[in-house]
């Protein structure tokens, strides 16, 4: 069934004959027959009797939304139902009440929010911690009136974890000229187009996940940071944003020279931002690894990770995500394998680079930057990542600790463009390409890499990726059996997902300068692969961390797509609407006003901004409304790009 068909546009569709979509309003009469008519245009016809008791649920989702537009237009409609939140402190839940003499047309699904383990919240005005979960959930509540389906448990769901913190970290040269800021791609707005993508997941699947967010911050001179950038890194990188309030107030570069300044920036916010990273990771894999919790995590945190090396920043990257997640599990959980899967558009250098080094290899070319425990001495230099042999220098070693387990065997799959950053002719070393296109399997570790190819008819690329790319599952599989019978320990491997969305067919064409491409539905079947993986070898566990992405339209359509391969539902060719990525881009901008009958759609894009932090949906209804917003000064989002930029303030 095609997604432009009209009146097919069915599961978590916006119906398209019954709802004008260019104006918002009900077509034909008020009354029952514009409900008749709803239901003839969901052509009952193009479904087999496995779905009957879908169509039964859409049927009862389109009753009350056309009785609440009918009611509403006619002045009939019974009082709204309203909440209020109370908070059960010893379970930890916020338990939504209903005040004596409401009405609700139907029962809505009520999945309690979980307060976070760390004490998560975002920010209120003053201050302090917000409830964004909790006007998430009254949203859903209030939009959505489901009654078939079963609540599911906690173990069931897909956890997506926010990251409030990862907002605070904000370009802040603010004296550079304005096209030079509104090119800034790494961006706290990323966050927003994020959560119009989880917002459309939940919408389409309201029992498969499950909400909350992370505030815990850990210092940059943690055990598992050390393990993975060594002792100076976390102080090098603490000293430089302490310094760059000054720098930049007097409109210096905040970056020293040998780093590349069009990629990397800081200030003061960037430590709560990399601490609430490295805090957020911690929770999430304690929450993997908790056998009452989700063993299926989706993590929204910025900046990216997976271009980092040692003690080298590079593309957005200051600290490597996915390996102080795979450290952390290893000495707190005594994982014995890891596997990084890494679908963005742009090769893992970082990862890669830690893996060979983690091995015990170092750089024939810089032998002094090794892994070398807390009392290490990196040296910063540029990268150049040479190809590594066995170095003539001993095997570093880990701290002398009691506790120490021992360091986990390491493979890391990537599928990625060869065109572009970091090998991108102009810029790439012939090393930088040779170390992106390496396939090895010996060492005690795999690094396999699989170029992606230009293709942009659909049937070609699903036999590209039967016969070509789909090979890193059946690498990373051969690479845990082998783990599975040669373990000295007990076998217990850990599957992690660089999850990039920068090669989403609508990613913005700076980023696209090659022309590779992925559809929307290819961040669904990745996905699906590699929970087949962590099935088969580490009890179902996923996490899955945010890499790159960069447009509203690429960011919203595959976190979506990301989303619905974690909950294992197959992909509905309706999803790949280009509609659904134009209607999406509308709402990750501060000014959108709704259509006033609700889509699916529109409902995912206004759950979505309850997500939104509090002093964004401030300036969002400012924009919306043509009204002045509040005059308090918001340090935690004075960005200059081009959706959150304050234009009356120029203070760091």
């Amino acid at each position: 069934m095609s997604g432009e068909e009209e009146g097919q546009d069915l599961k978590g569709g916006s119906f398209s004959a019954w709802l004008n979509e260019d104006n918002g309003h009900v077509e034909g009469d008020s009354g029952e027959g514009s409900l008749t008519r709803a239901m003839e245009a969901m052509d009952l016809n193009t479904y087999t009797p496995d779905d009957e008791d879908y169509l039964n649920l859409m049927a009862n989702r389109i009753q009350s939304t056309w009785y609440e537009n009918v009611a509403e237009f006619e002045g009939t409609l019974p009082p709204p139902e309203t909440f209020n939140i109370q908070d059960d402190l010893e379970t930890g839940y916020k338990t939504p009440t209903t005040n004596e003499g409401s009405s609700q047309l139907a029962t809505p699904v009520t999945e309690p929010v979980k307060k976070s383990k760390d004490g998560g919240g975002f920010f209120t005005p003053e201050g302090g911690e917000g409830d964004e979960l909790d006007a998430f959930n009254r949203a859903f509540e209030k939009h959505l009136h489901i009654t078939e389906e079963k609540e599911k448990d906690a173990t069931e769901k897909t956890l997506i974890i926010l990251s409030p913190l990862s907002y605070k970290h904000v370009f802040s040269r603010l004296w550079y000229p304005k096209r030079y800021l509104s090119s800034v791609v790494e961006r706290p707005e990323r966050l927003m187009a994020c959560a119009v993508g989880i917002a459309a997941a939940k919408v389409a699947m309201p029992t498969e996940y499950s909400l909350d967010t992370s505030t815990r911050r850990s210092k940059l001179t943690s055990r598992h940071v050390r393990r993975v950038h060594g002792s100076n890194w976390g102080k090098r990188l603490y000293e430089l944003c302490e310094n760059s309030r000054e720098k930049l107030s007097k409109k210096e570069v905040e970056v020293p020279d040998d780093w590349h300044s069009g990629d990397i920036y800081l200030t003061t916010g960037t430590i709560e931002a990399l601490e609430g990273v490295v805090g957020a990771v911690e929770s999430a894999v304690e929450r993997l690894f908790d056998p009452l919790d989700s063993d299926r995590i989706f993590l929204t945190i910025r900046p990216p990770g997976h271009h980092s090396h040692p003690c080298v920043p590079s593309g957005f990257c200051l600290i490597n995500n996915a390996h102080i997640a795979i450290q952390y599990a290893a000495i707190h959980y005594n994982i014995t394998h890891a596997v990084i899967l890494d679908f963005d558009l742009h090769h893992g250098d970082g990862s890669q680079d830690i893996c060979w080094k983690l091995a015990g290899f170092t750089d024939d070319q810089h032998p002094d930057d090794n892994m070398g425990g807390p009392d290490s001495d990196h040296e910063e230099k540029q990268a150049t990542t040479s190809p590594r042999k066995r170095s003539t220098r001993s095997r570093t070693k880990e701290p002398q600790e009691t506790d120490k387990p021992k360091l986990p065997k390491l493979g890391y799959f990537s599928l990625h463009d060869i065109n572009s950053f970091p090998t991108e002719v102009g810029y790439a070393s012939a090393e930088n390409i040779k170390n992106a296109s390496v396939c090895l399997m010996a060492h005690n570790m795999c690094i396999w890499n699989v170029h992606l190819e230009q293709c942009d008819d659909p049937a070609k690329f699903d036999q590209l990726y039967e016969t070509k790319y789909k090979v890193l599952f059946d690498k990373a599989q051969t690479f845990l059996e082998q783990g599975r019978k040669t373990s000295k320990e007990q076998f217990r491997p850990m599957v992690i997902l660089s999850a990039g969305f920068d090669a989403s067919e609508y990613e913005n064409v700076n980023m696209q300068r090659h022309a590779v491409t992925v559809p929307t539905k290819f961040y669904n079947r990745f996905t699906r692969d590699a929970m087949d993986v962590a099935q088969r070898y580490a009890g179902g566990r996923v996490l899955s961390l945010l890499e790159g992405g960069y447009s509203d339209a690429a960011l919203s359509t595959g976190v979506f797509s990301h989303l619905t391969g974690l909950a294992n539902a197959p992909w509905n060719e309706d999803w790949s609407n280009k509609t659904l990525a134009k209607e999406f881009e509308k709402g990750c901008k501060l000014k959108y006003i709704p259509p006033s009958t609700q889509t699916w759609i529109s409902q995912s894009v206004m759950l979505g901004r309850s997500l939104w932090p509090y002093e964004v949906k401030e300036q969002a209804i400012a924009a919306s409304t043509n009204t002045k917003s509040s005059t308090k000064t918001v340090d935690s989002l004075a960005t200059p790009s081009r959706a959150l930029r304050d234009r009356n303030k120029r203070t760091v």
